[in-house]
């Protein structure tokens, strides 16, 4: 991303927010971004993009407009699945985070460059990190852009690798109950290890690293059935990677992290209590609006 667009995309936030007409269409070093996303896009099999920056991605974004009608329709779909699976632990505040999580991601199924610049002027997320840049230039800073997978949510994990072993795996959204998933554990990790150790861990360099991953059935009718691996993105194992259900300041979690205590793969076994009042605020206000 060059600076000059970045420069921009602030400055659009800033007008938007404060509710400033401003048509970013007028600004080249923008349409030339957008021009450069939908390039990018053509080498791709999938009409559907997903884009970020390098730093995060614009999520935030789903808390307009945009997200309300996702996270309705989320929301519909998981009490249908709930009555199928007869499930009798699930909570209202439950649903409602699983359908946030839903649109959180959803929102960010895009088509083209337009949208991507759309989605970049709306997220408060990403201003952080676009003033950082354009405070101290850094050539690694760029848009990522990637095809869109269609996946469920809840087949979303977070690995700890530490000296070339799998030590650790936790469920990726600290805040969820997901009934499938715990009845189907077993079988998440056993394809979550198998990957990761017999086909992934000789293919990376750093001895030591948090992958996060996402698991996607080749069977649009049954989500679970023959799961295959996929890459969202590796880091190095350090704190700001995030912690899941571990915790990298109690001695006894970072021992199974490190690989000094048994493997342990985590995930919600329940409905946690007041998971709403832990969430970020702009996020919380989003959900506590549903009054449904």
């Amino acid at each position: 991303m060059s600076l000059e667009a970045a420069k921009a995309i602030m400055e659009g936030y800033t007008k938007r927010a404060n509710n400033e007409p401003w048509d970013w269409k007028q600004n080249d070093h923008l349409t030339q971004l957008a021009a450069q996303i939908d390039q990018l896009k053509q080498g791709f099999q999938t009409k559907d993009i997903f884009v970020r920056l390098s730093s995060r991605s614009p999520k935030d974004a789903a808390i307009g407009q945009r997200g309300v009608g996702i996270y309705k329709e989320a929301k519909k779909k998981i009490v249908a699945l709930a009555t199928e699976l007869n499930d009798t632990l699930s909570t209202e505040d439950n649903t409602k985070l699983h359908a946030l999580y839903v649109t959180g991601t959803e929102a960010l199924r895009i088509q083209n460059g337009e949208q991507a610049i759309d989605l970049f002027l709306s997220s408060a997320r990403i201003q952080d990190d676009l003033r950082q840049y354009t405070l101290h230039p850094n050539q690694d800073f760029n848009v990522v852009v990637r095809e869109f997978a269609n996946f469920e949510v809840e087949l979303e994990f977070r690995g700890f690798v530490y000296a070339k072993k799998l030590t650790a795996i936790t469920q990726y959204n600290q805040f969820c109950y997901f009934p499938r998933v715990v009845k189907n554990k077993e079988y998440l990790h056993k394809v979550m290890k198998q990957f990761i150790e017999e086909e992934l861990v000789q293919k990376v360099s750093l001895n030591n690293f948090v992958i996060d991953i996402i698991l996607i059935s080749d069977s649009t009718d049954q989500p679970y059935s023959n799961l295959k691996v996929y890459i969202v993105e590796i880091n190095p194992f350090a704190e700001f990677a995030g912690e899941g259900l571990f915790s990298w300041t109690d001695p006894h979690e970072v021992a199974i992290l490190k690989g000094r205590s048994p493997f342990e793969f985590r995930v919600v076994e329940k409905p946690p209590k007041d998971a709403i009042k832990l969430i970020d605020k702009e996020w919380r206000t989003f959900v506590e609006a549903d009054k449904d």
